[in-house]
């Protein structure tokens, strides 16, 4: 049996060498990988929570604009009655403004 040759020897710890550390390469790089995935994914969930938390805001924004219009609305609306009631007394006043003035009198008078 021959024996192996000395430079085979050291080509064979060489291959060792060289194998255990790209060995070691990988597993950092797995390590590392795992942690972006873990950090990715984590991101990816905030990302979801934040787009319902502003799909919820704009809802609430939008309930209170149709309530912020129907509260203009009614006071459109009411204003339109307080007009007519106040144009409806400055009518009743000016024609049965000389009744009451004589009232008025009478009472301040009497």
């Amino acid at each position: 049996m021959p024996w192996p040759s000395r430079r085979a020897r050291l080509n064979e710890v060489q291959w060792q060498r060289t194998n255990g550390a790209l060995s070691t390469t990988v597993l950092e790089l797995r390590r590392e990988l795992t942690t972006k995935q873990q950090y990715a994914s984590r991101l990816e969930f905030l990302l979801h929570q934040r787009n319902e938390r502003i799909d919820q805001l704009q809802g609430q924004v939008e309930q209170l604009r149709l309530k912020n219009n129907q509260s203009h609305e009614e006071a459109e609306h009411m204003a339109m009655f307080v007009g007519l009631i106040l144009d409806l007394s400055e009518r009743s006043e000016k024609s049965f403004g000389t009744v009451a003035a004589k009232q008025s009198m009478g009472c301040a008078i009497g």
